[in-house]
């Protein structure tokens, strides 16, 4: 309820801002035996005062209080800070809604505040304090109650004032409500127009002391836009406390002043928007605060008598839920405030205590006999055995109490006198109506009569002692024999004659301690003992012979016989299928789904169940599918362990289990109202950065992390405010987990070392068969890869893959080829090689020794008629022989490799100086690049230059009549330049003689791809020079 109130001299007003609200869906209402939980400052709320209680659409329950904002979700309570950052300090937080983008807003004094999903924070927002109309000072009340268009309308508790937040430029607009003196009303200021995104659900509801209640709304026309119009109301009770609207019809609260408020009576009129009228008035004879509706029902909170609830068809009060001192599952408190219903949910702000909850629809399973009654009572709630006599009233054995009786409500009536002290195992009653048990002896209470007597054990014929004997096990057989076992065997107990036969005393697995006996249809007997176990027996002509055994060692709790073959056995080890016929075993174990290894007791229902009770609550098997649902924590149970054998099957189809604390009843025929499906949330994401965990569950939102991620953890949980801690989550991570994994909710999952990509983490709710059929709740994200590992960057570089293997190859294709073509290069040189040793053999030494040959021929022929001619012809046979030799010499020399074996280029022309200068007593030098021999390797290149500078030296000698003459061969510019001058008296050029060896110069050079220059003149020396490229001669 939003409330805007001001006081005014002759009249009262009462202003209320409210939205309208949708009524839920849901069975009629049971108010009896409800099962309430609660929420407290201890369980972290942040005050026991709870203004409003909301629930989102994620399953989250906030509860504003006057210390802030709580929020919980089925496991903790969460306030301010801990839900978020961003939220402070929070004073008298009351309002609470969720808009239209899943944002959450909360009313304050200090601010309007938001907590927004997308980014996990709180934000606040407020305006400046501003000068009231009486000129006090506004304090900052905001309280929204709804949006439009991203627009928030809030009202204010204090003043006349309400406020329309802009969500997009986050800017507050405000109009007042002014009081017009001359007609004594309060009207509003004018409506701004953005406001009328609010008039269908926007109203005023005041007093007036001369016209009565008024409701005011906003409406609009084509001439006066939006404007104000006011309906007066006939009816009047005492100080208008607020009105609610459902529908067409809205509920407007009356409360009658009283000095004792708590004997302040109410009234609740119920206008009718269509009528225009009143339909009813409600007169209530007790304070109330605030209503609900919820299928055709008003839940109506008081200040001292907890929730009344009014039928609208009838207007009658059909139930009243209220606190009770001796059910710790009532309300804490009589004094509600507050009431709310969400999703068959009721939700209750008790005042000073903090909040109950429970559902409205019929529960499961209700606790009976609790630790409050039984100390009360001064007896025990340690239930061992429970019977239903025919008047429908129960009777218990205690565990220290002895036996005592409940009403058809389970409610303790007595003790049975006599029985105070005993500690009895186990309790049977017989279709006479007695009750059989005993632990130092059999004892026997007949329930019409009151009657309690002892079996007689003294008998002479008597050979078995029963004095200090514990009866562990009651059964009977299909002839109703009452079958014990006992501390000293197996008995057959005759009733009616009150007298006690041991069974077939002969059988040693009779005669000792017994813990357990059965007898099928069949007279099969089943009997356990500790030494021996659990054993089949079947009677045959007078003998007892055994048929069966179990090998498995374990100790049977109960036995239920489902027809003529099925027997099934709860055990310390487990739940038994025993086929009687075949003598086969099949065993139901928690790998097969039972919350506990050990069964204490049995019941059949209608619905073709079987309901166990264990040491980790109830459990339910589906006979036909052997499937089974296990109920932890589930809502009025009397505690998760239960005694061995203590079960009844009501009259009426209920199922009551005994345990350490009191009854559980259950009511088969009831859908179990927390077996909705809870919803799923992941609540806190972990990683090297800040991790929103809410807004990543569509692959269109996939959260980035950086590259280099190490790890990601997963906190999560199922949002359920029941049975929150028996649930079971599943989950698995795409790409990386092969099969789901189950974890106890709330679950936490943690992945190191992820590689780079794209991945979904799921989640799911229930049992391993149900994964397949549940929908997942999901967070997507994406872990961003280096450059390097980037799809271009891998493109990129299969590219230079891709081309450096075709340079690669096209380096190699090249080489091999400049290989061959470096091998048919030199085997080219090689035969040009060839060609000119053998040009140089024909063309030089062919006619040189031709001339011999003719000069020796001339000789001979001259030596007798012409001897001087003869000695001319030997001459220059000798002369032609030496040329001839030194020819050979040379091209032996060029042919010859550069090593420091043979005669370097520089010594090879300082022999050909010496020999052609020193004689004609000329002075030469010799200069020679010390990397010439390095650089000049090529045979026909030697050779060539030492016959060019061996002719121009020739020539010097023979004809230049020069003193001195100078030599030089360098290395420029990748050529060998070959220098040779004199001072001789030169020649003319233009008057050259043939044979002076010039042309062959020229020659020798331009063969190897030379220059050759002759600078000359008559009278002043000779300089020649011969330029030959090395590079082509380089391989």
């Amino acid at each position: 309820m939003n409330t805007i109130e001001v006081k005014k001299r002759t009249f009262k007003t009462a202003i209320f801002c409210y939205i309208l609200f949708l009524s839920y869906s849901s069975s009629q209402a049971q108010y009896e035996n409800l099962q309430f939980r609660h929420l407290t400052v201890d369980d972290g709320l942040a005050q026991s005062v709870v203004n409003s209680i909301f629930k989102d659409s994620r399953g989250y329950v906030w509860m504003s209080t006057y210390s802030g904002i709580s929020r919980f979700d089925g496991i903790r309570v969460l306030s301010n800070d801990e839900i978020a950052s961003g939220a402070g300090s929070i004073s008298q937080s009351a309002t609470v809604f969720e808009d239209s983008k899943g944002n959450i807003w909360i009313g304050s004094v200090e601010a309007l505040i938001k907590f927004d999903y997308t980014t996990n924070k709180f934000y606040k927002y407020n305006r400046s304090s501003k000068v009231g109309l009486e000129g006090t000072k506004r304090k900052g009340y905001y309280f929204p109650f709804a949006e439009r268009d991203g627009k928030i309308i809030c009202s204010t508790m204090a003043f006349p004032v309400c406020y329309i937040f802009d969500t997009k430029d986050e800017s507050f607009l405000e109009f007042d409500v002014s009081i017009n003196k001359s007609i004594n009303l309060v009207v509003p200021e004018v409506i701004p127009q953005v406001a009328g995104l609010f008039k269908d659900i926007f109203l005023y509801v005041w007093y007036d002391e001369k016209k009565g209640t008024a409701i005011t709304t906003m409406a609009e026309s084509s001439g006066k836009g939006l404007y104000w119009k006011t309906i007066y109301v006939k009816g009047h009770y005492g100080d208008l406390m607020g009105a609610k609207k459902y529908g067409d019809i809205m509920y407007i609260i009356f409360r009658q002043s009283n000095s004792n408020p708590e004997k302040s009576t109410s009234a609740i009129h119920l206008y009718n928007f269509r009528t225009g009228k009143v339909d009813f008035i409600y007169h209530l004879d007790y304070p109330i605060n605030g209503l609900t509706e919820n299928d055709g029902n008003l839940y109506v909170a008081s200040i001292n008598s907890g929730i009344h609830i009014i039928d609208l068809k009838t207007m009658t009060e059909t139930g009243n839920i209220r606190h009770h001192p001796k059910m710790p599952s009532s309300l804490m408190t009589n004094y509600s405030t507050y009431v709310y219903i969400f999703d068959d949910q009721l939700w209750v702000s008790s005042w000073g205590k903090g909040v109950d909850y429970t559902y409205l629809s019929p529960q499961m399973f209700h606790q009976h006999l609790s630790a409050h009654e039984a100390t009360q009572n001064k007896t025990d709630n340690f239930i061992r055995g429970i019977v239903e006599d025919e008047n429908g009233h129960f009777w218990c054995n205690t565990l220290s109490k002895g036996i005592i009786q409940l009403n058809e409500k389970l409610e303790y009536l007595s003790t049975i006198k006599g029985t105070e002290t005993i500690q009895s195992a186990s309790i049977y009653i017989d279709k006479a109506q007695n009750l059989y048990f005993g632990d130092k002896v059999l004892l026997k209470y007949n329930i019409k009569n009151k009657k309690l007597q002892s079996f007689d054990h003294k008998k002479p014929d008597f050979k078995y002692s029963l004095q200090s004997n514990d009866f562990q096990y009651f059964t009977c057989d299909k002839n109703d024999k009452i079958l014990a076992a006992s501390m000293s065997g197996v008995f057959e107990i005759d009733g009616q004659n009150n007298q006690i036969h041991p069974l077939n005393n002969d059988c040693n697995e009779f005669t000792e301690i017994q813990q357990f006996v059965y007898k099928d249809r069949h007279d099969r007997l089943y009997a356990f003992s500790s030494f021996h176990g659990l054993n089949v027996f079947q009677e045959k002509n007078g003998y007892t012979e055994k048929i069966y055994s179990f090998e498995k060692a374990f100790i049977p709790r109960h036995a239920y016989e489902q027809n003529d073959s099925i027997i099934w056995f709860g055990t310390t080890s487990g739940l038994i299928k025993y086929n009687s016929k075949r003598n086969t075993e099949i065993w139901f174990t928690t790998s097969n789904g039972l919350p506990d290894n050990t069964i204490y007791a049995i019941a059949p229902d209608m619905y073709g169940r079987l309901w166990l009770s264990t040491n980790r609550g109830i459990s339910t098997m589906d006979i036909a599918s052997e499937k089974f649902k296990n109920y932890f924590n589930s809502l009025g149970q009397q505690s998760l362990e239960y005694n061995r054998h203590s079960v009844c099957i009501t009259k009426d189809g209920r199922i009551l289990f005994g345990g350490i604390n009191g009854i559980t009843s259950i009511n088969p025929s009831v859908v179990d109202v927390t077996s909705r499906r809870p919803l799923l949330e992941f609540t806190s994401v972990q990683s090297e950065i800040e991790i929103n965990p809410y807004g990543h569950e569509k692959a269109s939102e996939t959260k980035i992390l950086p590259a280099g991620t190490t790890f990601i953890e997963f906190q999560f949980k199922a949002i359920d405010y029941f049975k929150s801690k028996e649930l079971q989550l599943h989950y698995k991570l795409d790409g990386i987990d092969t099969k789901w994994e189950s974890v106890q909710n709330p679950g936490y999952a943690r992945y190191i070392n992820l590689k780079p990509g794209k991945y979904v983490f799921k989640v799911v709710e229930g049992g391993k068969d149900e994964l397949k059929t549940q929908k997942a709740k999901t967070f997507y994200f994406e872990i961003a890869k280096f450059w390097w590992q980037t799809l271009v960057f891998k493109i990129l570089m299969v590219g230079l893959l891709l081309f450096m293997v075709y340079f690669v190859l096209q380096l190699w294709i090249k080489q091999k080829l400049s290989a061959e073509k470096h091998t048919l290069e030199k085997q080219l040189v090689i035969l040009k090689e060839q060609e000119r040793i053998s040009s140089d053999l024909h063309d030089d030494i062919g006619s040189t020794l031709s001339s011999i040959s003719i000069y020796s021929e001339l000789a001979d022929k001259y030596y007798q008629t012409f001897p001087e001619k003869s000695q001319d012809m030997i001459q220059k046979i000798s002369k032609q022989s030496k040329e001839l030799m030194s020819r050979i010499e040379d091209i032996i020399w060029s042919l010859k490799p550069n090593t420091e074996h043979n005669i370097s280029i520089k010594k090879k022309i300082q022999e050909i100086a010496l020999e052609s200068l020193f004689l004609k007593n000329i002075i030469f030098t010799l200069e020679v690049d010390e990397n010439t021999d390095h650089l000049v390797t090529e045979p026909e290149l030697r050779k060539n230059i030492v016959l060019i500078i061996k002719e121009a030296l020739h020539n010097i000698a023979k004809y230049s009549e020069a003193t001195e003459a100078k030599i030089s061969i360098q290395y420029e510019q990748k050529n060998i330049v070959l220098s040779i001058s004199d001072n001789g008296i030169g020649f003319d050029q233009n008057n050259i003689k043939k044979g002076n060896g010039l042309g062959n110069m020229k020659k020798r050079t331009s063969d190897v791809n030379g220059i050759c220059s002759i600078q000359t003149a008559t009278g002043s020396g000779t300089f020649i020079t011969c330029s030959i490229p090395i590079a082509r001669f380089r391989y």
